[in-house]
């Protein structure tokens, strides 16, 4: 497999990322030295809900003791009780999909009461949640932070629509949240990602 690009660190990344991400056996992700407090997408990941298009954001702080604002000093807060808030509207989105019983007990710890102290930095959450969503969907490969730059990619381009399990009211909606994906198409994702990404259904160059 080849070398893929060094991405911009994503919290339950879109599947453009995605598309690059599995395309080796590591996942390079930069920008740890710097980060743009106006990229929220660091941070912030998009579901479809009962009425849409939804954003959910883990609230972020910078450490008491750094001298920079860099990914690396930057912290999970404890606000809100954001975890409980996210797993909530994850039920509710997808609960009645094929897959999110089978998937989501994998990820349940990253909502959980103790998610800030078990994950306290924000490149630790990004690391964990990255390399998880790796194994489910059946390519876990090594995720690698690096404080190099990142490539650009298009996150919000038009791609293929895939089965929603509220298409049919809501029509579809692209851009989503790598989770979309994976807790309406199960082991298909992988399969749909890689058709993206130029590649045959078992990963080969085509």
């Amino acid at each position: 497999m080849s070398s893929p690009m060094c991405l911009k660190p994503r919290l339950f990344a879109p599947i453009p990322w995605w598309v690059e991400a599995i395309k080796g056996e590591r996942v390079h992700i930069g920008g740890m030295g710097r980060w743009d407090k106006r990229d929220k997408g660091t941070h912030r990941y998009e579901i479809a809900d009962v009425r849409g298009r939804l954003a959910l954001t883990v609230p972020v702080s910078r450490r008491h003791d750094a001298g920079e604002a860099g990914m690396r000093q930057t912290v999970l807060s404890a606000h809100g009780d954001w975890w409980h808030v996210h797993r909530v509207t994850l039920e509710s989105a997808y609960g009645r999909t094929p897959f999110f019983e089978h998937y989501f007990p994998n990820l349940a710890m990253f909502f959980e009461r103790d998610t800030v102290d078990r994950f306290p930095g924000l490149c630790g959450y990004i690391e964990a949640t990255t390399a998880t969503v790796m194994k489910l969907l059946g390519q876990p490969a090594e995720v690698v932070m690096t404080d190099h730059s990142p490539a650009l990619i298009d996150e919000m381009q038009d791609l293929p629509s895939y089965y929603q399990v509220r298409q049919g009211q809501l029509g579809f909606i692209g851009g989503l949240s790598i989770l979309d994906l994976l807790f309406n198409l199960g082991p298909e994702a992988l399969l749909y990602l890689r058709s993206l990404a130029g590649l045959h259904p078992d990963g080969s160059p085509c």
